[in-house]
């Protein structure tokens, strides 16, 4: 929300047309990565990291869009939405707008200004924060009454049909449902959810970005989602019953261990035990145990690591580093893999003396650059100004 006074400024710089002011922020997920496309549980929360939006209608067909951290911009008819060439950022918010005219809602023209600190591609769900911050404004500068759970329909249906990306509810879920100080526990099968309480004033979440850009539509990620599928099909034939993995428990798991390819056991396995960790994980957020928390992230880290294979020398070696540090609870992989963050749960003491030395060790090991950031968990996408 930094940059509240520089979106304005740009704004009135550009546009005559009245603006609303609002924030979409980004996300984290403390546990359960690739388990929502298993219909399972999850654990995230939006961040104090985001997208700030200045909003106006502006009386005409014409769309004017200016994104101000890459000094790019489009025009066109609202009535001719056609995918952009060369800007991607672009159709994320095509999208939503073709979602809107696809439902029937009445908005015609309008100007837009972005901008903030959510970095794109670290695993941080930038594209989503745009998604829902433009669905949310257009709600507003037009007045269309939508709820929450349409802006999360319209922004899965954009990621969906316009833009072609296989993802679930998670990300657009934590962007419009979370509270701050507060982490969601979100069951992927039927979108129930709890928001668990965090009170950790002497914490933060520390993300430490390998600067390794992830591809959203990543063949390797397209690969273990097709595995999965793959392991559904060959556990219904000993266990009709199971639809997706999120119905299969540990122990009959075990009971068909041998029947199964070993890499495909592998990778049912984990998600069986990821999706129980977070449940597990739940109560120790309701008891404050931070200690058997970060364990568990230790314990999520190796199995993406080990068994469902989607790390790599950049994300391990900053995780085993973690280690080295008292006031580091725990730390894990996040998101797709491959690259993007580590989150580290930290004790907020001598965290910057920490910070500089994982940054030095980083760079002496890889030759790159490590970006650092501390979060907070924070409010959904919603007005500022």
């Amino acid at each position: 929300m930094a940059d509240l006074s520089r979106i304005r400024n740009l704004y009135y710089q550009q546009f005559e047309s009245k603006a609303t002011f609002l924030y979409s922020p980004g996300r984290i997920n403390l546990l359960g990565d690739h388990t929502d496309y298993n219909a399972g549980l999850v654990m995230p929360a939006a961040i104090d990291f985001g997208i700030t939006f200045g909003i106006g209608k502006n009386n005409t067909d014409e769309v004017n869009i200016l994104a101000a951290d890459r000094n790019e911009r489009i025009t066109f008819n609202i009535n001719k939405i056609e995918k952009s060439q060369d800007k991607e950022w672009a159709n994320f918010l095509l999208g939503v707008i073709d979602q809107f005219k696809r439902n029937g809602e009445k908005i015609g023209g309008f100007d837009l200004v972005f901008g903030g600190d959510l970095p794109a591609c670290a695993g941080l769900s930038s594209s989503t924060a745009l998604e829902c911050g433009l669905s949310f404004g257009l709600d507003r500068i037009f007045e269309l009454g939508l709820s929450k759970r349409d802006h999360l329909s319209i922004t899965h249906k954009a990621d969906k049909d316009f833009m072609g990306l296989n993802r679930t509810y998670m990300d657009q879920f934590a962007n419009l449902f979370s509270v701050a100080n507060h982490i969601i526990y979100l069951d992927c099968k039927n979108l129930y959810h709890e928001h668990l309480e965090l009170e950790m004033s002497s914490f933060r979440f520390v993300l430490f970005d390998t600067q390794i850009k992830l591809d959203l539509n990543s063949s390797e990620y397209n690969a273990r989602r097709q595995a999965c599928e793959d392991a559904v099909e060959t556990v219904q034939k000993y266990i009709p019953q199971v639809k997706t993995l999120r119905d299969l428990t540990p122990e009959a798991l075990d009971k068909i261990k041998n029947k199964m390819y070993p890499p495909l056991y592998e990778k049912t396995s984990f998600i069986v035990e990821e999706i129980k960790r977070v449940e597990d994980a739940a109560r120790d957020v309701r008891r404050k145990d931070w200690d058997s928390f970060g364990r568990k992230m230790y314990e999520s880290h190796e199995g993406l690591r080990d068994k469902y294979k989607v790390s790599c020398p950049e994300l391990d070696f900053l995780v085993e580093k973690s280690k080295n540090y008292e006031n580091i609870k725990g730390a894990r992989l996040m998101g797709t893999g491959f690259g993007g963050c580590v989150i580290a749960l930290v004790k907020m003491s001598n965290v910057e003396e920490m910070i500089n030395d994982v940054k030095k060790a980083y760079k002496k090991k890889f030759g790159k650059k490590l970006i650092a950031y501390k979060a907070r968990i924070s409010n959904s996408t919603s007005l500022i100004a």
